[in-house]
């Protein structure tokens, strides 16, 4: 691996891991387990900006985390996976 994109992996690899706290901060792994919202609905209830929040969500749906059910276009239906999952206080692992 080329020197610069080891330095760039390692210089943003916290991204992924503050993307997933804001996420479980919001609670949107439980707001989720009645089904798909939309970002616009998720912002909404967890008084946060649509754009902010579809932009977090996607990141971690990069990750494995989320499934966005509707390609770039708002509104986007994010659902958890079943990693996504251990984020809802409910769950066994949580």
């Amino acid at each position: 691996m080329p020197p610069e994109v080891q330095l760039m992996q390692i210089g943003t690899a916290f991204f992924g891991s503050a993307a997933v706290y804001v996420a479980a901060k919001l609670g949107i792994a439980d707001l989720l387990a009645s089904g798909p919202k939309s970002a616009k609905d998720l912002a909404a209830v967890t008084g946060t900006d649509e754009q902010s929040l579809y932009r977090t969500l996607r990141s971690i749906a990069g990750l494995g985390v989320f499934t966005e059910l509707k390609a770039r276009a708002l509104p986007t239906r994010p659902c958890p996976t079943r990693s996504g999952q251990t984020l809802q206080t409910a769950h066994a692992t949580s």
